[in-house]
């Protein structure tokens, strides 16, 4: 039975019960103008995505501030998100309703990575730990932890291999697991936190790394060894700055990554880097960015107050002004849908 039938029960629940706010997090109501946002028109109309449906009714984590979105590679409509103080919360049918696992119902969750060729099994970067599901959210187990002062902060899976994962903590220390997580070796330190671990899917042995301070770094051998992509980037100000690096999917060796105030983009592997023509002025802090998975013309980033829109490679954009107080934090383009998106945004503490 598919995990979709499985979740039938619930959905029943969600259409017969009248609406019921609990708690999750900082002011959990629906309407708080926390947690996802979903826009089926590429990112022109949103429409908050929180509904939890419960035996008590439907509740809600409309008050959580969403630190990052993962979307399962088999099933474009298993979406998961990590959020700042609220745990993780999973959705089966592209954000219409959600759960939360009972292992991670609080704490910062940095990371999730879903095993790409086992959609029940997924990894979770929480405070200090690695968790690991093999049935499909329902019980988690740790496989890896550090110092309880050290934040596991980036964790991938990859394609190739299902078996090899690496993680990142906020000290730049990069691990590898060629066993799915059941032991870790040392691969070196990449001198700053490690905000984002890409693996290219044309390549096994190609890496990237995004470092805090220290711009991106890349290895060609399987992370054994890595290089620092700053000499690459010295013509573009403050490319050092990296705060989310994506890998444009329908373009060879092309990502994209955000720094504090600028888009910037490579097609041949991080050799050349060019900055594409934003609006937004350079006092405005970005905060997340995505590419359509399926045409690499589309981008899209969000600011503290603003939703922009590319579908000319960056040339051009338009905007939109995001459906919440709250800033963004995430974006997630649904690989199969492309016109659908999800926006996760977070609180800023004062």
């Amino acid at each position: 039975m598919s995990r979709a039938l499985k979740f039938f029960s619930v959905l029943s629940l969600l259409a017969l019960t009248g609406a019921q706010c609990i708690s999750f997090g900082k002011g959990g109501a629906q309407g708080a103008g926390g947690g996802i946002f979903k826009s089926v028109d590429r990112g022109q109309n949103w429409q908050q995505s929180v509904a939890i449906p419960t035996p008590a009714g439907v509740a809600n984590f409309g008050g959580a501030s969403v630190t990052t979105l993962a979307v399962d590679p088999q099933d474009n409509l298993a979406i998961y998100v990590g959020t700042r103080e609220s745990g993780m919360f999973y959705s089966y049918d592209g954000g219409e309703s959600w759960r939360q696992p009972k292992a991670i119902k609080s704490g910062f969750v940095a990371s999730v990575s879903v095993d790409p060729k086992n959609k029940c099994i997924i990894y979770v970067a929480t405070g200090n730990r690695i968790l690991k599901s093999v049935d499909c959210n329902r019980t988690f187990d740790p496989v890896y932890n550090e110092p309880a002062e050290t934040f596991v902060t980036a964790i991938a899976v990859s394609s190739f291999n299902s078996s090899l994962i690496f993680a990142g903590n906020a000290k730049g220390a990069l691990v590898k697991s060629t066993d799915g997580g059941n032991s870790w070796a040392n691969q070196g330190n990449l001198k700053g936190k490690i905000i984002d671990i890409v693996l290219d899917s044309r390549n096994s042995s190609v890496m990237y790394a995004a470092v805090s301070g220290k711009g991106v770094w890349k290895s060609d051998n399987g992370g054994q060894t890595f290089v620092s992509l700053l000499e690459a980037m010295k013509k573009i100000k403050d490319a050092h700055d990296a705060r989310r690096l994506v890998a444009d999917k329908s373009t060879v060796n092309a990502l994209v990554l955000a720094t504090r105030n600028k888009i910037i983009r490579t097609t041949d592997g991080g050799a050349t880097w060019t900055a594409l023509p934003i609006i937004s002025p350079e006092t405005i802090e970005i905060l997340a960015v995505a590419v359509n998975p399926k045409n690499s013309k589309e981008i899209y980033y969000g600011t503290a107050t603003t939703f922009y829109r590319s579908i000319d490679g960056g040339q051009k954009w338009s905007t939109e002004k995001l459906p919440t107080k709250r800033q963004a934090s995430a974006l997630l383009v649904d690989p199969e849908a492309p016109d659908t998106i999800y926006l996760g945004v977070l609180e800023v503490k004062k």
